[in-house]
């Protein structure tokens, strides 16, 4: 009977300190982007794989000058060589879709800060550099650089607290309920 009301107590116990709830969702697409010297490697995770069907731009956060680059791709990543320095906004011409059920935002671009001297810069064989890019970039519009964010699409590791906490506690009651009851007999 005593290890009954060990084991009992322990499940109780247990049932008390569980680790809260959470829930496994996926990121929205977003970019990865790694500078090194002047050169930038842009890898677009979720959707845009290089080479993909929109074009990358680079836009100079200062004078708002763009170019689109074209497909030179490391593996999956795009790489953007000899670049002057400064700061950069990289993303599609046709921005990522965006995904409601994520647990993050979806991004129009990522950014870069460049700071190495690329005049003596020569491209990599294949590499045909960048053209001018006449046409509006999509996130002109946007004061945050998000195509969406759902926000509370998820529930983040934590949030369940509450919930899993007075379950726990209902948990107890009801336990010593039934022991109670039980001690009667």
């Amino acid at each position: 009977m005593k290890a009954y009301y060990l084991i009992e107590m322990g499940f109780v116990a247990l049932m008390a300190y569980a680790a809260p709830s959470s829930a496994n969702c996926a990121m929205g697409p977003t970019y990865d982007i790694n500078v090194r010297d002047n050169t930038v490697m842009i890898c677009a995770y979720g959707e845009g794989m290089c080479p993909y069907t929109s074009a990358l731009l680079r836009q100079n956060v200062k004078t708002g000058e763009t170019v689109e680059l074209h497909a030179f791709c490391a593996e999956i990543c795009y790489l953007d060589e000899c670049v002057p320095p400064g700061t950069y906004r990289y993303g599609f011409a046709q921005p990522f879709d965006c995904h409601p059920g994520a647990c993050g935002p979806t991004e129009f671009y990522g950014e870069a800060e460049v700071d190495q001297d690329s005049t003596s810069c020569e491209l990599s064989e294949g590499n045909q550099g960048t053209v001018a890019y006449e046409l509006d970039v999509p996130w002109k519009d946007s004061s945050d650089g998000l195509v969406c964010d759902p926000g509370t699409g998820c529930v983040h590791a934590g949030s369940g607290a509450p919930t899993v906490f007075f379950f726990n506690i209902g948990i107890m009651i009801l336990a010593c309920c039934l022991r109670a009851r039980r001690h009667r007999r």
